[in-house]
């Protein structure tokens, strides 16, 4: 029996990924195309059931549709400037490099 399980399909500038709903655990397709991101996470939900078994299937049933919605978020800068910081001391000042001018 064929069991469908809903996918997140995403385009990228550099391919696509696949994320499939409703399995326990992670797994990701990718691929230059769209057919070739599908056929890899098949192949990934293939390998995770023959490995783990069927009880890897959540209950897919129960995801009726699939929504994508955007979610405006504000992202602060740090105030933190890496280029700015004080090189380490050791807390053994003993410790000296070994190449001096």
């Amino acid at each position: 029996m064929t069991q469908h399980i809903k996918v997140i399909i995403e385009k990228h500038p550099d391919g696509y990924v696949v994320y499939p709903l409703g399995l326990k655990g992670v797994i990701v397709g990718e691929g230059d195309t769209y057919e070739e991101a599908l056929a890899d996470v098949q192949s990934a939900i293939i390998f995770l059931i023959e490995r783990f078994g069927a009880d890897v299937l959540d209950d897919t049933a129960s995801v009726l549709e699939v929504f994508i919605a955007e979610a405006g978020v504000e992202a602060k800068r740090s105030r933190r400037n890496f280029d700015d910081e004080q090189p380490r001391r050791y807390a053994d000042e003993s410790v000296q490099s070994s190449h001096r001018a």
